[in-house]
């Protein structure tokens, strides 16, 4: 038997079947890239050190409870792992720099000048004991905690909601502009977030119109604000959100880093 696709049905149990019909919601999803610089530069997803640190999520036995912080110039590891994996930090950290495209000074940071300071120890036994899945779920620990939302939908070929799947692909293509050449003044530091209007469908959640796009891009000190929005409006948001989506009503805010 194949794999079940997932569907925009929910559950008769849910909220959402419970909508009269013709009534409309709205769903929003902001995305981060990798380097936030604000006022100091941080890292501060834990996607951002599971690639800094890629075999040791591929070797069983690990253990990882670490994090990374950043600030103008310097970058600090610290924490608890326990591996047998043989690292070389400061190479995979300034490889990792210069892959998010922090390559000069004139950027607010450059992988071949910046201090890196590692401070990593076996993680803690009362720690590691609390982890092992292999003990009853009443001895497990809790480990790390967060509240997130998503689910699986046919709203997209990879199943994901459309406002993460759209304020996803924004970033990328503002990265490939990049590095193509084709946006030079952009920076590394992008964020975006994109709030669509959904309508009830007999049960069925779907998608109408993009109701709110925001943009914020880290640029030049040579660009504009009302350059930036030309170009990121004209060359990202209608390139990559499909047009039957869009209409007379969408709000675009397309800003730099500072919100201004």
């Amino acid at each position: 038997m194949g794999p079940t696709v997932p569907t925009r049905r929910r559950p008769s149990s849910s909220p959402l079947n419970r909508w009269a019909k013709g009534t409309q919601i709205r769903l929003q999803t902001k995305y981060l890239m990798l380097f936030l610089m604000l006022a100091f530069l941080k890292i501060r997803c834990r996607r951002s050190l599971a690639k800094l640190l890629p075999r040791l999520v591929t070797k069983p036995g690990s253990e990882l409870y670490a994090t990374l912080i950043a600030t103008k110039g310097l970058i600090f590891v610290f924490g608890e792992i326990t591996t047998k994996t043989r690292i070389d930090y400061q190479k995979t950290i300034r490889n990792t720099i210069k892959d998010i495209g922090y390559d000069s000074s004139d950027k607010g940071f450059d992988y071949k000048t910046c201090s890196v300071q590692v401070g990593i120890e076996e993680q803690s036994p009362d720690i590691a004991q609390g982890l092992k899945l292999d003990q009853a779920l009443e001895k497990l620990g809790a480990g790390d905690q967060g509240i997130m939302f998503g689910y699986a939908t046919d709203e997209t070929p990879e199943y994901f909601p459309l406002t993460l799947q759209l304020a996803h692909k924004l970033n990328k293509e503002m990265s490939d502009s990049r590095r193509n050449g084709s946006l030079p003044w952009l920076r590394p530091d992008t964020k975006t977030q994109v709030t669509i209007e959904y309508e009830d469908d007999g049960g069925a959640v779907v998608p109408k119109r993009v109701d709110t796009v925001v943009v914020s891009a880290q640029h030049s000190e040579y660009i504009t604000t009302e350059y930036l929005r030309k170009e990121i409006l004209e060359k990202v948001v209608k390139k990559v959100i499909p047009e039957k989506y869009l209409d007379d009503r969408t709000i675009y805010h397309v800003i730099h880093p500072s919100a201004l």
